[in-house]
């Protein structure tokens, strides 16, 4: 695969995985939580700077960049599909870029380290990590 389609898919790829789950967290599980505000900005982070170190060999700068652009197109899908509206997902950007910096720090780490069998499961682990935080938590906020 091309370096600019792997590009490509490490912007749309976790954006769309967050905006699923945030979807079906908000408007299944009726629940705004942690795992929406923490954890999504950081499974964006590590999962786009995984995919663009491993598969694409970027650097730690553009790995950020396309993490930033998958947040940003993930908070587009927010507002385009109205779960939420324009200035709340405006308020939470500044905590989301920062979560997604910190992911992109972990996820490029990731990626440009050891083994490729070893960081392509703890990459895919990073993936479903998110969803399986958010089921727990609407668990949780059922039995209250």
């Amino acid at each position: 695969m091309s370096p600019t389609r792997i590009r490509l898919l490490a912007v749309l790829v976790p954006a769309a995985v967050a905006l699923a789950v945030t979807a079906l967290s908000v408007r299944g599980w009726h629940t705004y939580g942690l795992a929406i505000f923490v954890g999504a900005p950081l499974f964006i982070g590590v999962t786009s700077s995984w995919m663009a170190a491993r598969h694409a060999g970027v650097s730690l700068f553009a790995s950020i960049g396309l993490a930033m652009l998958s947040q940003t197109a993930m908070a587009a899908g927010v507002i385009a599909v109205a779960i939420d509206g324009m200035i709340c997902v405006l308020m939470a950007m500044p905590l989301a870029f920062g979560l997604v910096l910190v992911g992109s720090f972990i996820g490029h780490a990731i990626g440009v380290a050891g083994r490729p069998a070893r960081t392509d499961r703890t990459g895919l682990m990073a993936i479903t990590l998110m969803p399986l935080a958010m089921l727990l938590e609407s668990g949780v906020a059922r039995t209250r």
